[in-house]
């Protein structure tokens, strides 16, 4: 029986160009995985919304917070009436993701955004800074909530440009193309990992695979690439793998090139 996911979407912004990369790594995935994306900057009533039990099917839900988003409707200049308002708007998120998260068996992915360089005052960054802490530590009793980390995503998917001026001004598409992609990337990866069980044995030849050459005919050598591979086994095996050989070679022909004195 083939396992199915879904994955239900929903932010402050326009997040519907997600949908395009999650749906083409969904195809390389050892389980199906339907998405669907909720309507425009509906966060709150999408947490109101129970999906129902179904053994059958695990189902995800990403919520996307992008701080800035609270106040981007208001006409009010008034910093004080503005800070107040971002200081509700963080307890009633809080508040209903906690109960939705309680009151259901989905997983639910939570995401902050990051804002754009022009959107927020130093001041403003530092007290949603401070929310986004306080927002967290509220939320991290819950077993079935994982929060998406965002903060390496340019430098691991190496986006160089992360904010779209034009788009977020015109549609609220606040991020550029290959921001998305990588932020898909990373929710298709986040799944991926919950679902399939971690592999903890890595099973390694002998023979022109940690070193060159055939151990039991003649002298071997260790070029860059395979020290490059020797180093990542020893890396992996610090993290708690179990490493393993398998080989056709007789045990004293491999043994004497683990050996201390070995060349």
């Amino acid at each position: 029986m083939n396992i199915r996911v879904t994955l239900s979407i929903c932010a402050t912004f326009a997040i519907d160009p997600i949908k395009e990369y999650i749906e083409f790594w969904a195809d390389q995935l050892p389980f199906d995985l339907g998405v669907t994306l909720a309507p425009y900057n509906q966060v709150l009533r999408e947490l109101l919304i129970t999906s129902g039990d179904d053994s059958e099917i695990t189902k995800f839900r990403l919520i996307g917070i992008r701080p800035e988003d609270f106040t981007r409707f208001m006409s009010t200049k008034d910093e004080g009436k503005r800070k107040d308002f971002v200081r509700d708007a963080w307890i009633m998120y809080g508040d209903a993701v906690r109960k939705s998260c309680e009151s259901s068996s989905d997983i639910f992915l939570v995401a902050v955004f990051p804002p754009s360089p022009q959107g927020m005052s130093d001041d403003d960054l530092k007290y949603h800074n401070e929310s986004i802490i306080s927002f967290k530590s509220s939320l991290k009793d819950l077993q079935n909530l994982y929060f998406i980390e965002l903060s390496t995503l340019p430098e691991l998917y190496d986006v160089s440009v992360i904010y779209d001026h034009d788009s977020d001004d015109m549609a609220h598409i606040p991020y550029t193309p290959e921001y998305y992609a990588a932020l898909g990337t990373t929710i298709v990866r986040s799944i991926n990992a919950y679902m399939v069980k971690p592999r903890k044995v890595i099973v390694l030849d002998c023979d022109n695979t940690l070193w060159a050459g055939v151990c039991a005919e003649e002298e071997i050598s260790v070029q860059p690439k395979h020290k490059a591979l020797q180093e990542f086994m020893l890396k992996k095996r610090s993290e708690g793998f179990l490493l393993t050989l398998a080989s056709k070679n007789n045990e004293p022909d491999v043994d004497k090139y683990f050996r201390p004195t070995a060349a």
